[in-house]
Parts: structure tokens; sequence; C-alpha cells
């Protein structure tokens, strides 16, 4: 499905398509730079709207939604890559599907904290 016909489908308001919009852009940013990337802080609502989205555009991993702390309202939602390791998104989580998870901040810090330190030498 195309993007336009994907937003036409999933979006309720043209706000919503411009969100939505810009998280189908930071899920291709990540994978043609193949770097985490990720969007701002979604309310509960823009969070079910994102997962509906990537349902509909059939991206069932490589993401996760993050809040900081455990049961946190307000999540960001991170798009990974390829090198990504599972574990590291994984680590203290209750994850039910491969790169899917919803995590705590402390274990994406350091997965990425690693990953530019490796990167950087």
């Amino acid at each position: 499905m195309d993007r336009r016909s994907l937003l036409d489908r999933a979006a309720k308001s043209a706000e919503e398509r411009v969100l939505l919009g810009h998280i189908l852009d930071k899920y291709d940013q990540c994978r043609q730079r193949n770097l985490p990337t990720n969007t701002a802080f979604l309310s509960p609502a823009e969070a079910q709207g994102a997962r509906d989205l990537l349902r509909a555009a059939a991206i069932h991993e490589g993401f996760a939604l993050l809040g900081g702390y455990e049961g946190a309202e307000r999540r960001m939602l991170f798009f990974l890559p390829d090198w990504q390791e599972e574990a590291s998104v994984r680590r203290g989580t209750r994850a039910s599907t491969p790169r899917t998870a919803t995590c705590s901040a402390a274990s994406w810090r350091s997965a990425w904290s690693a990953r530019r330190s490796a990167t950087s030498s």
C-alpha cells in the first residue's frame, strides 16, 4: 500500500494525518540510515494510532514504545535498526514478540551508549 492511501486509511483527522506522516518519516529514516530514531512523547491515543498505522503498513517488528519508567502514560516511539540487539531492548521488559517491546529508558540508553562507543572508536 502506498503512503498516501495508508495515511488516508489510518488518519481520522488532518492533525492525526500529520502525526502519522511524521511517524512514517521516522520509520523510513531508521531504515535508510540504519540508526535508531524516535518520535516525541505520544499520548495514549496517539500511541494507539501509531500502532494501528504500523499494523496497517505490515510493520510488526523493529519498534518500541518507551515511557522512561514503568507505567508511564506518555511514551516515545523508537524505531530500532537491524543491529539493535533484541536482548538490549528486552532487558527488564515484558515483550511478547521479537524486536517489539515496551522497555525501560535505562536499557535503551545503555544499548545506545554501547553502539555510539563502538562506532566512535
